[in-house]
C-alpha cells in the first residue's frame, strides 16, 4: 500500500526532504515502463539548459510591480517546499530561483548529471550526491525522470521542467508515462510549471481535461511569466 499520506506527515514534521524520503524503495517500476526507459536512453536525447535562461532573466526583474504577483504565486505554493528539476543539466539557474522563492529542498534529476561524491541509493539503482547549501538542501540525481517520478512517493514535491521537447522526449508512450506519474506525484496545492516543453504540456492538459481531474491549468494571461511558461496546480 502506498504510504499514506506522504505530503501531511513530512509536513508536520517540518524537516528537511532528502531523496530517502522522496524514493519508495517499495514501489517496483511497471515492466512497460522498463522498456520505454530503455528506448529513451537507447535515443539518448540532450536535455538543453538555454531553456532556464529565461527564467534568469525574469527573476532578476521581481523587483518591478508587474512581477510582484508573479513571485507571490510561486511563494504560495513552493515557499518551505520541495521542486524537482527534471532534466536539470548542470546549469544553476533554478537553484537561484529557489533561493529566492523559499524553496526547502531542490532535486536536480538527469541522466547526465555530473556528481561530486556518488553515493548509490539501494534497491532502486540510483546514484545521487546531497549537499546543503545556505537553507537549501540540494540532491543531486543521475536518473531517468520516468525512473524517478515513478519511483516517487505520491502527494510529495511540485516539479520544473524547461525545454522538455520533441527532440528531448521521441516516444509518445514515455511522455504519456512521465505526464500520468507527474500528475500523481505532485503534492496537494503543488504545481508543475516550466517553459517550452510541449512534449508533457499536451498530456498533462489532457490529463486536467478529464473530469474530476485534480490538475488545472492556470490561465496566465494577467501574470508576466516568461513567453512559452506553463503552470498546473493540483487540487
Amino acid at each position: 500500500m502506498e504510504k499514506e499520506n506522504f505530503f501531511e506527515k513530512i509536513e508536520s514534521e517540518k524537516r528537511i526532504i532528502t531523496i530517502s524520503d522522496l524514493i519508495d524503495k517499495k514501489r517496483a517500476i511497471p515492466g512497460e515502463y522498463q522498456k520505454l526507459i530503455q528506448k529513451q536512453k537507447e535515443y539518448g536525447g540532450n536535455y538543453s539548459t538555454s531553456h532556464s535562461l529565461s527564467w534568469e532573466d525574469w527573476a532578476e526583474e521581481d523587483e518591478a510591480p508587474f512581477l510582484r504577483q508573479d513571485i507571490a504565486f510561486l511563494k504560495q505554493h513552493l515557499l518551505g517546499s520541495t521542486l524537482i528539476d527534471l532534466g536539470a543539466g548542470q546549469a544553476k539557474i533554478i537553484e537561484k530561483l529557489c533561493k529566492k522563492i523559499g524553496v526547502k529542498t531542490y532535486a536536480r534529476v538527469d541522466p547526465f548529471i555530473q556528481l561530486q561524491t556518488p553515493r548509490d541509493l539501494e534497491v532502486v539503482d540510483i546514484t545521487f550526491d546531497e549537499i546543503d547549501l545556505d537553507t537549501l538542501h540540494i540532491i543531486n540525481a543521475k536518473s531517468d525522470m520516468l525512473k524517478f517520478t515513478t519511483l516517487m512517493h505520491s502527494n510529495s514535491g511540485n516539479f520544473v521542467l524547461n525545454g522538455m521537447d520533441d527532440y528531448v522526449i521521441k516516444s509518445e508512450e514515455y511522455k504519456l508515462a512521465l505526464s500520468e506519474e507527474l500528475a500523481r506525484t505532485t503534492q496537494p496545492n503543488g504545481i508543475i510549471f516550466g517553459l517550452n516543453s510541449e512534449a508533457i504540456e499536451y498530456n498533462l492538459k489532457g490529463i486536467a481535461d478529464q473530469k474530476n481531474s485534480l490538475l488545472s491549468k492556470l490561465d496566465l494571461s494577467s501574470f508576466r511569466f516568461p513567453p512559452g511558461a506553463f503552470i498546473y496546480v493540483k487540487k
